[in-house]
């Protein structure tokens, strides 16, 4: 998206917490990282996305 635009990289990322349904995000939470919601860093998150989907 940015390099067509030209817009900056870090103003098109969003957390996790924003585009992702919420309850999906608690059960990846609860079950893949075993903490509390508001525990969780955006990065743990995006880690353990990036793993299940093989990236």
């Amino acid at each position: 998206r940015s390099t067509k635009s030209g817009e900056r990289l870090d103003g098109s990322l969003h957390p996790v917490k924003a585009c992702v349904d919420p309850e999906l995000l608690e059960i990846l939470r609860f079950y893949e990282l075993c903490k509390v919601v508001d525990a969780v860093l955006n990065e743990e998150q995006v880690a353990v996305i990036d793993a299940n989907l093989g990236s």
